[in-house]
């Protein structure tokens, strides 16, 4: 038996005739200690009489025990050994005492009063009491089945007490031997069944306060405790005593628990609790996570009692009611008492730093802001000095208190950032869990210290500290650096390493992951790595369906803003969104967010998008929308080029609701006209509605240079002519230096409004034309920005030469004609035969371009006939050109889609250039020749009456009157003899002059 444990010595007990073990050295760890010593005094114990002799015999391990000795005393040159006279003469001191039990009290009391005489005292006297206490422990172990009951429960709270009073004894292996035999022995049916209620719930304190589980004397001792007789000897001061024992013991024996807790509420015992006994049953109650309803609410009601609040000290009230907040039991009427008593003048000062942070914590948690309460708490915590004696998980809980009630108090947090910064090793003490607290404290209430943030950064990135982090760490610290937009891409490269762990994702929750995704797209950090472990995450099995509304929105809106399509991904959410009842769930900003997320990244799916729709316009719904929310809802589905009439009617009751509008941004205005252009809705009362407010308080002022495009193309793109807005566009984008900030798309977009407008403003055309000249400005425009420059200045009359000049150098940059759709091409020759710019360079380019690799082949009709007039109006016979579109005209389907007024084009662009036989084949496959005359009739009527319609509300009968009169003759041209309709070349400009795309 001997050989298998390291035994410290052996001693015999005088006065006796048998001997017993005294004390045995095991490895340090307690539960293994324990379980050992049990099992070896249980066995020695149970030996016949004669067979539990033994003789002295040396120590197997000699010097086990003045190894752990030597660790909590002063050096001492005159150190003793384990076989030194002096030992073994203390022992035989102690050993032949027959009332050893009072002289462990004495003990007691004398380690208490040398702790009260000061620090020297202590020094002076600690290695002889660590001696005495070691030796003491060691007659437990041999003579504890000896012992009274009363006596073995003296005992018991004496080696409690005694290890509350010394640290170093904690651990300890002759510690875990006297505790092991002390619960064999209370173990023993005739010993336990003959305890009375008091000893048993002493005991159990005993067992607490030492802090070595017993599971076979809790699960002995709480059947005991289950008997009528036995609980009902049992005070107020008995109860509390055995919760905060089991409690402290963390004890698996729940049914006990819960079978005491029943009792208490029966029994009216709670009646008689006073404070500390109200404050240890919660907090032990709240730290076994066991929520016990009737008896909380019998302990609020005691709490309520006329002065027994007012009888708890700072501890009491701290514990208190961290332990209803923390099982999550709220109750008004003891929260408010709970303030009241908190802010009684005075009372606050007696709070140390553990009470404060419990206390605030738990007001936190329970979600009840007091003004003056957290005023006074601050008003505490920035006491002088008193900071200062804060650990880091008070400090951190304070912060996040504050944080999570929203108290904005600069001075308490620039204190507490100040507390971290200014000590070192302080802020090294921060575990995980308190540096991401304090990060998202900081975060939440918008308080940014870069001190502080790099400080803890660098505390992050310490060796194998990010390791420590629970996922929800993690999330909350990437967070908060992202919302304050401190940008640590050093730290943010470690918390992806860290995330990209398979078993890491595998252990975060679906918040945790959208939130980390939110926090690299806010930055602006574009970890493709990261990106593609978190989309493979969320779409592996049915892990998508813990997403509630706000992940699934966070998520897809995080992968839209870095830009990175994932159809899987996007595909596993919008199915996610089809589940019976789940849209329902998500807020107006959640919908508005994941409908931007699918039309930015280009992904239309029609199931997402028709349950958003029915959302929307669900009763009431849309009244809950911000001003960004409807913008990028409309803004959407306009992108995506889905037309539901039921959303954008009742988007545009919503914009229409008073106050709504006058309190819009330029940007959401700008969208919202642009989303309903986009798809054709003409709404009236919205147009008029945001010319208004453009017009109020120098709102145009405000707006960007994308804005003014956005609003004057969505005006121009519906016909919605309104005078008194669009010069305020057009004086607002002549404002000094304003024109400089329009990149290429705002200006051909802002440039082709004002055409669509017919907006008669030369000083504007002329500032747009110098913008557009501006050095290496019209590098930046692709081929339609050029083909739409040149139809917007065509259709104004507006010349410039030099603007020709340049546009025709950008298109014959090498490669660029490459570019051209067909279009475009046309929109180009178009306008330069408009104004009769002939650029012999520029239109052979075109030519060879239009030959080259089929090009020619797909154009339409009309495009076709458009070139082939553009060419013959500037008089440039390029035969191979002229050749490729006789032949192309000749082509079986260009005969069959070509319109009356497409022949005559063709018929007229061939024989200016004296090339009219190459199209007599084309007269004799097409209609007889009235009925083109027909047809050209009555599209000249139509027409006309078009234009006088858009005249009369415009109030310009000038314009009908020169369009009315026009004639080819006006444009310089020349029909065949057989062929002299009255079509006019405006008639033809606006029928074939159409921009190239809608911008």
């Amino acid at each position: 038996l001997l050989s298998t444990v390291s035994v410290a010595g052996l001693s015999f007990v005088s006065g006796t005739a048998q001997p017993r073990v005294a004390a045995f050295a095991y490895p340090s760890v307690t539960r293994l200690n324990t379980l050992r010593g049990q099992r070896i005094a249980s066995r020695f114990l149970a030996r016949p009489a004669g067979q539990q002799h033994l003789a002295p015999v040396m120590a197997i391990n000699p010097g086990a025990e003045e190894q752990v000795e030597d660790a909590s005393r002063p050096t001492s040159s005159s150190k003793p050994t384990s076989s030194s006279s002096q030992d073994i003469g203390l022992e035989v001191a102690w050993m032949g005492r027959t009332d050893w039990v009072q002289m462990i009290e004495e003990v007691v009391q004398k380690n208490g009063n040398a702790k009260a005489n000061g620090r020297r005292a202590r020094q002076a006297t600690q290695w002889h009491s660590q001696q005495e206490i070691i030796q003491l422990l060691k007659i437990v172990a041999v003579s504890t089945s000896k012992l009274s009951i009363p006596e073995a429960c003296r005992v018991a709270n004496a080696v409690a007490v005694l290890t509350n009073q010394n640290r170093w004894l904690r651990g300890h292996p002759s510690l875990a031997t006297a505790v092991g035999v002390l619960a064999l022995h209370f173990q023993q049916q005739h010993v336990m069944s003959s305890l009375t209620g008091s000893q048993a719930a002493q005991l159990i304190w005993a067992f607490g306060k030492v802090g070595i589980r017993q599971d076979g004397f809790i699960w002995q001792i709480g059947h005991h405790f289950m008997k009528e007789d036995v609980l009902q000897q049992l005070a107020a001061k008995d109860i509390s005593m055995t919760f905060w024992g089991l409690a402290k013991l963390r004890s698996p024996d729940i049914q006990f628990v819960e079978h005491l807790a029943d009792y208490v509420t029966k029994s009216n015992l709670v009646n008689h609790f006073e404070a500390q006994n109200v404050a240890n049953t919660m907090w032990a109650l709240a730290t076994l996570q066991i929520r016990h309803d009737l008896l909380m609410q019998s302990i609020a009601s005691r709490i309520l009692q006329d002065g027994v609040l007012s009888t708890f000290n700072a501890q009491a009230i701290s514990n208190t009611v961290w332990a209803f907040a923390k099982l999550d039991f709220y109750d008004a009427a003891l929260m408010r008492s709970i303030t009241q008593r908190t802010i009684q003048s005075g009372f606050l000062n007696t709070f140390r730093s553990q009470n404060v942070a419990n206390l605030v914590w738990a007001f936190a948690h329970l979600d009840t802001k007091h003004d003056m309460l957290m005023g006074n708490i601050a008003e505490r915590v920035l006491h002088i000095g008193f900071l200062s004696t804060f650990e880091a998980q008070e400090v951190s809980s304070v912060a996040w208190a504050f944080a999570t009630l929203g108290v904005q108090n600069e001075v308490l947090m620039t204190s507490i950032a100040n507390r971290i910064i200014e000590d070192e090793t302080f802020m090294r003490s921060f575990k995980s869990q308190e540096v991401s607290n304090t990060v998202w404290a900081f975060a939440t209430l918008g308080f940014l210290n870069n001190d502080l943030m790099v400080y803890l950064s660098h505390r992050i990135m310490e060796r194998d500290f990010l390791a420590t982090f629970s996922p929800q760490a993690v999330a909350n610290t990437a967070w908060a650096f992202a919302t304050l937009r401190v940008s640590s891409f050093e730290l943010m490269a470690r918390i992806s390493e860290q995330i990209r762990d398979d078993n890491f994702l595998e252990a975060s929750k679906a918040q945790e992951i959208a939130n980390v995704a939110w926090a690299f797209a806010t930055m602006r950090i574009k970890d493709q790595r990261l990106m593609d472990r978190i989309a493979q995450r969320v779409s592996q099995g049915a892990f998508i369906y813990t997403f509630n509304a706000l992940a699934v929105s966070t998520t897809c809106w995080s992968f839209a803003t870095l830009d990175i399509r994932n159809e899987k991904l996007m595909d596993v959410i919008g199915d996610r969104t089809l589940q019976n009842g789940f849209i329902q769930t998500f807020t107006a900003q959640a919908i508005a967010n994941t409908a931007w997320a699918f039309a930015h990244l280009g992904i239309y799916h029609p199931g997402l998008m028709s349950v958003i729709a029915k959302q929307t316009v669900a009763s009431g719904f849309v009244d809950t929308f911000s001003h960004q929310a409807v913008s990028n809802v409309v803004w959407s589905f306009a992108t995506l080029g889905v037309y539901d009439g039921e959303l954008f009617s009742t988007a545009a009751k919503r914009i229409l609701q008073p106050g709504f509008l006058s309190t819009s941004s330029p940007l959401t205005v700008a969208i919202t006209a642009w989303s309903f252009a986009s798809l054709g809705v003409r709404d009236e009362a919205l147009m008029d509605a945001i010319a208004d407010r453009n017009l109020q308080d120098n709102f145009l002022s405000r707006y960007t240079h994308k804005n003014i495009a956005n609003l004057a193309w969505a005006f121009a793109t519906l016909e919605y002519y309104h005078d008194e807005l669009i010069e305020a566009i057009a004086e607002r984008v002549l404002e000094p230096g304003f024109l400089l900030s329009f990149n290429a798309q705002a200006l051909t977009n802002t440039l082709w409004a004002i055409a669509r407008l017919d907006v008669d403003n030369d000083r504007l055309m002329l500032a747009l034309a110098d913008r557009t000249m501006q050095r290496g400005f019209l590098n930046e425009f692709n081929s339609q920005a050029v083909a739409n420059t040149v139809w917007a200045f065509g259709r104004q009359n507006f010349f410039n030469q030099r603007l020709m000049d340049a546009i025709a150098q950008r298109i014959m940059e090498d490669g660029f004609l490459l570019t051209f759709s067909p279009a475009a091409v046309t929109q180009v020759v178009k306008g330069y035969a408009k104004f009769g710019v002939t650029n012999l360079p520029l239109m052979d380019a075109i030519a060879s371009r239009i030959l080259k690799d089929g090009f020619l082949a797909t154009f339409s009709a009309v495009q076709v006939a458009q070139v082939a007039c553009a060419y013959a109006t500037l008089g440039i016979p390029n035969y191979a050109l002229m050749t490729g579109i006789a032949v192309q005209s000749m082509n079986l389907s260009f005969v069959n889609s070509a319109q009356p007024h497409v022949v005559l084009a063709l018929r007229w662009s061939f024989a200016h250039l004296g090339m009219n036989d190459i199209l007599m084949g084309v007269i004799n496959k097409t209609k007889p020749m009235a009925r083109v005359e027909a047809y050209v009739s009555e599209y000249n009527r139509q027409e006309i009456n078009r234009a006088k319609s858009r005249a009369r509300k415009r109030g310009r009968a000038k314009a009908v009157q020169r369009f009315s009169t026009a004639s080819w003759s006006d444009f310089g041209l020349e029909l065949e003899q057989e062929a002299k309709p009255s079509l006019g070349p405006e008639q033809a400009q606006r029928y074939l002059g159409s921009p190239v795309s809608d911008p």
